[in-house]
């Protein structure tokens, strides 16, 4: 086991990293993510150890571990296992802990010089016997790495580490998707840019939202350059209150076009409603009781519409 005994986790980050895998890689993904916190480091690859401890068969094992390492989820070299994003949070981590570490030292060693000066003379019989010398260097505590990831933690539960992170995972994800569709990508995060942005987050909710909302742009025909002039969507578009709007509202969702209808099925069509108001003229009149041949001649299609039954009989 590490010798920290928990690590940062965002959820949003991971349900999209493991947004492509199944139920059983999704397990197999997170047990072997575990296991390399929990050696703070690459851990051997025992197909047979790590299936037992996935719960999984080992030839399932095997094939689903071949699948995440192809998808660069999880990387091998050297015969160890290991994940880039796990690499880089261990690093940082050990980094913190060095300079807590170092800050403390240099912290009690000001504080027990002060305190020898205060303890000097008639005072300096009362302190303990088991002391053993406020300057020396064993008598300096050392912070344990539990405590100041402990603190840590607390401060990045705080609003303003989760809009940051938050924020920082809405602009990654533009990127991923700028970088697939051709856009241009975020090179510069400007307060205007983080306003604008922050109010889009908030009008869909979060992070799930925002990517229903990239998923739409990317599915737009009109914003992928098959327009008039060839342009493509970019980050300020997407993120002006106006034209989010219209996407969300479906504004540039792909429609098929209407056909347009010419001049001579407009007049196919005009002459078959006349021919059908002739056969009901025709209906009507025999069903009065009314000659066919009747002097008054009946309505035909393509002549004017004449009022039927105006006279005494």
């Amino acid at each position: 086991m590490g010798d920290t005994p928990f690590i940062k986790f965002y959820p949003s980050d991971f349900l999209a990293g493991a947004s492509g895998l199944s139920p059983s890689e999704r397990g197999v993904y997170i047990t072997l993510l575990c296991l390399i916190y929990e050696k703070d480091g690459a851990i051997t690859r025992d197909d047979a150890r790590l299936s037992r401890q996935c719960g999984a068969p080992k030839a399932a094992f095997v094939r689903i571990l071949t699948a995440l390492i192809t998808e660069g989820k999880i990387t091998e070299a050297d015969g160890m296992l290991s994940n880039r994003r796990a690499e880089k949070a261990l690093s940082d981590r050990q980094i913190r802990v060095e300079n807590a570490r170092n800050a403390a030292h240099q912290k009690w060693g000001a504080e027990g010089g002060k305190s020898e000066g205060k303890q000097s003379g008639n005072y300096a019989g009362a302190m303990p016997a088991h002391s053993g010398g406020i300057c020396g260097d064993d008598a300096i505590p050392e912070l344990e790495p539990e405590l100041d990831i402990k603190e840590e933690a607390k401060a990045s539960l705080s609003s303003g580490d989760d809009a940051k992170a938050e924020t920082e995972r809405a602009v990654a994800m533009f990127n991923d998707t700028a970088g697939a569709q051709g856009w241009p990508q975020v090179r510069v995060l400007s307060k205007q840019r983080l306003s604008a942005l922050n109010g889009r987050l908030r009008e869909v909710g979060g992070l799930d939202g925002w990517q229903d909302a990239l998923a739409r742009a990317a599915a737009s025909d009109h914003l992928n350059g098959k327009n008039d002039r060839g342009w493509t969507c970019n980050f300020d578009f997407l993120t002006r209150q106006s034209s989010f709007a219209k996407l969300m509202e479906g504004n540039y969702d792909n429609r098929q076009p209407t056909p347009r209808r010419s001049k001579g099925d407009e007049r196919f069509e005009a002459a078959m409603r006349a021919a059908e108001r002739f056969d009901r003229e025709k209906e009507l009149r025999l069903a009065g009781g009314t000659d066919y041949n009747t002097s008054e001649p009946l309505l035909h299609p393509g002549h004017s519409r004449r009022a039927i039954g105006g006279g005494d009989g």
